[in-house]
């Protein structure tokens, strides 16, 4: 109920309802159990399904994508691509429309990042500098000023 009343906007009351939800304290596991509801997941060995999409790519396959899944062939590229999308989205959220969002990166950008953040620049209309650990990379308007040729 506190999510649903968070998700349409009533931070209040949401905030009031979790306030006065009966709490108790898992001294062996260190854990906050809301009304004891996780003790009774563990009791009964309920478990969550994965997040799961379906996909049909241009090869007319449907790939099924489930999260947390690290055996897809392209589980690696995903990731990277999503932790881009994460930053990307937090830059959209802090800062106010129209200034360029930073981000600093210690490892090189590959080229799936790279194409990430093309289509967020041209998407979203904002700036978008990213520095890895060889160069800055400025893209706007859906390119990066090497013209893409990196």
């Amino acid at each position: 109920m506190v999510d649903l009343l968070g998700r349409a906007g009533h931070l209040e009351e949401a905030l009031n309802l979790a306030a006065t939800m009966p709490i108790e304290t898992c001294g062996e596991h260190s854990l906050v159990l809301v009304g004891s509801m996780e003790i009774l997941i563990r009791e009964k060995g309920l478990r969550k399904n994965p997040g799961c999409n379906l996909m049909e790519a241009e090869d007319e396959i449907i790939h099924e994508l489930f999260a947390g899944d690290i055996t897809y062939p392209k589980s690696k590229e995903i990731k990277e691509a999503l932790e881009e999308l994460l930053q990307t989205s937090f830059g959209l959220l802090t800062t106010t429309a129209g200034t360029p969002i930073r981000i600093v990166k210690n490892l090189r950008v590959c080229e799936d990042c790279r194409t990430v953040m093309c289509g967020a620049s041209l998407i979203m209309r904002r700036e978008i500098v990213l520095r890895d650990n060889m160069r800055f990379h400025h893209f706007h308007d859906g390119l990066c000023y090497c013209g893409n040729l990196w």
